[in-house]
């Protein structure tokens, strides 16, 4: 539970690096775990950690974030998260960022957002994400994925955040 609180603090701070062009670079500091601190890419024996198949999707060159400001929710409620992709492969013109909400493993709602041409080298906004979370019976983990999808079908970014939905009776 701590390795994944660290990788939702990750993926929080650098989606918010990659959403500002001024900021050219980042750096991690710490490669693995030391004592009682659990904030390396490693654990403190240098093995992976429960995340390390997930850090590609907010460290390579092509990423898609969406900024939400909670991550717990009730059914009924609007969703709302700025969207926006960074690119630093090839250029392309048209694609757009696929979505979808997984709640309890089972797909609820998907959709797409356009994306005009890709950022060369830079970030663009890619636009609002509103949409309204169904109801649910119980407390309910959610998944809500993404994927940046050139013109052609070829995917280049992929994230998921992990959202709970409440019952709204709640």
């Amino acid at each position: 539970a701590t390795q994944w609180h660290q990788f939702e603090g990750l993926q929080y701070e650098i989606g918010q690096l990659r959403r500002h062009d001024a900021i050219a670079g980042f750096v991690i500091t710490e490669l693995t775990d030391a004592y009682w601190e659990a904030n390396g890419l490693l654990d403190v024996l240098r093995g992976p950690k429960v995340f390390h198949d997930r850090l590609p999707a907010i460290v390579s060159s092509d990423v898609v974030h969406a900024d939400v400001p909670k991550r717990d929710f009730f059914g009924g409620e609007r969703l709302v998260a700025d969207l926006s992709l960074a690119a630093y492969g090839p250029p392309s013109e048209g694609g757009e960022v696929r979505w979808s909400v997984e709640t309890d493993g089972a797909l609820t709602l998907e959709g797409g957002i356009p994306i005009g041409n890709w950022p060369e080298a830079g970030t663009v906004p890619v636009g609002p994400l509103e949409i309204t979370l169904p109801d649910v019976a119980r407390v309910a983990d959610a998944r809500l994925r993404l994927s940046a999808v050139e013109g052609d079908g070829r995917v280049r970014a992929e994230d998921e955040l992990r959202l709970a939905v409440l019952p709204a009776s709640a």
